[in-house]
């Protein structure tokens, strides 16, 4: 052991070599996994922060407004008894959350002939968004979460308002105009802009059209996915099954279900461009610390060329005077592999101090293998050859 210590230091250039070189790719391979690692991080973070919608749509997939969604669709997304029977086998609500619906109905204000837009989200009506500047003055008390609730309250447009607290809201039938029931609604709020549409909470629409119509409707139905992780699973389980495909042709062509005459609109495209863009750079990462086991062959076999040259006369000397050619690699491996796991070592610990990641044992491990193995191929063939040769003389 001594003299093995003492002939490294009587000889450390090309250990030091092997060193640096095994250095500086563990060093790529170690960086190349924390940069794949960091990827595999923001692609689970765009699928928890992406926030995922569906919407039920026209057949085209070019409106998702005036669809007058019938009880049985709209029930699939609120699995409510009250509203229904609930006809899927697999529950939406399982994969979706924050349901947004509307429903529009007929209805009179005295004389004045109204829409009234029953809603359980302010952002569902897009009137009423900020982008489209019409703002509500809210009375005291009052805000956008009226509309989550069944409190019997209204938002009315100025034209409308008499300034009472309350105001009486007539519904009338769909069909039937003769058919109304007047109910009594506290002005929460009102706007400016435009005319005639009075809006309530979406529970008090349902009540009343249940009363007149026996049966709820949607105008616009849409949601939230729980986990943008399942959208492909509620594809093929629920949507697939119960709603068309979207088709510039209007073609109802993917329904499960012939009664249902309207499309469900995933709008996933920014989701799916942003992990196919993580995804393509992450199999970029992972190839590259493939390809840096390759340069270690390559390596191993550089250093294996410059020590053979360097040693030929002195392996030659060590074969005329007994040794045995597996003792010589055994000497010349021993002293490059102990030279390779320094730089390793090295590598490692500068690697997790900097990017906090573990390196991928076995890739490094691979990439030490196939130096060693490119190594021994060259001496190998060098001590392969006949004394004469090594020494550098001719017969």
């Amino acid at each position: 052991m001594l003299f093995f210590l003492k002939r490294i230091l009587r000889r450390p250039v090309p250990g030091i070599i092997t060193a640096v070189c095994m250095a500086v790719i563990t060093l790529l391979i170690c960086l190349l996994n924390a940069g794949e690692a960091e990827l595999v991080r923001r692609i689970d973070e765009t699928y928890t922060e992406i926030k995922v919608e569906c919407a039920v749509t026209n057949l085209t997939g070019t409106g998702d407004d005036n669809l007058n969604i019938t009880y049985r669709a709209v029930n699939l997304f609120l699995e409510d008894p009250r509203y229904g029977s609930i006809v899927s086998e697999v529950s939406f609500l399982d994969y979706l959350e924050n349901v947004r619906i509307r429903s529009n109905c007929n209805g009179k204000v005295g004389n004045e002939t109204v829409t009234i837009s029953g809603l359980n989200d302010i952002t569902i009506a897009r009137e009423l968004r900020p982008e489209e500047e019409t703002f509500i003055s809210w009375a005291d008390g009052y805000d956008a979460s009226v509309f989550k609730g069944s409190a019997p309250v209204c938002v009315v447009p100025e034209s409308l308002y008499s300034g009472e607290e309350e105001m009486e809201i007539t519904f009338v039938h769909m069909y039937e105009k003769d058919r109304t029931d007047t109910v009594t609604l506290r002005v929460a709020g009102t706007y400016r802009g435009f005319k005639n549409n009075v809006y309530c909470p979406w529970e008090v629409a349902a009540e009343e059209e249940i009363k007149l119509e026996g049966y709820i409707h949607a105008d616009a139905l849409n949601a939230v996915f729980r986990d943008n992780y399942r959208i492909d699973e509620f594809r093929e389980k629920c949507a697939s099954q119960y709603f068309a495909e979207v088709d510039p042709k209007g073609a109802p062509a993917g329904t499960g279900n012939s009664s249902y005459r309207y499309a469900l609109d995933i709008y996933d495209d920014v989701l799916e461009r942003t992990i196919r863009g993580l995804e393509t750079n992450k199999t970029v990462f992972a190839v590259c610390g493939m390809l840096t086991v390759a340069v270690s062959i390559g390596v191993g076999f550089v250093i294996g060329s410059i020590i053979s040259k360097k040693n030929e006369k002195i392996f030659a000397l060590k074969l005329v005077m007994g040794s045995e050619k597996r003792t010589i690699w055994a000497e010349v491996i021993c002293e490059l592999a102990l030279f390779s796991l320094i730089g390793i070592a090295a590598a490692i610990a500068v690697s997790y101090a900097v990017t906090g990641y573990s390196p991928p044992w076995i890739t490094v491990a691979a990439s030490f293998a196939a130096e060693i193995a490119g190594i021994t191929v060259v001496v190998v063939s060098v001590l392969n050859r006949d004394v004469l040769s090594l020494s550098g003389r001719k017969e």
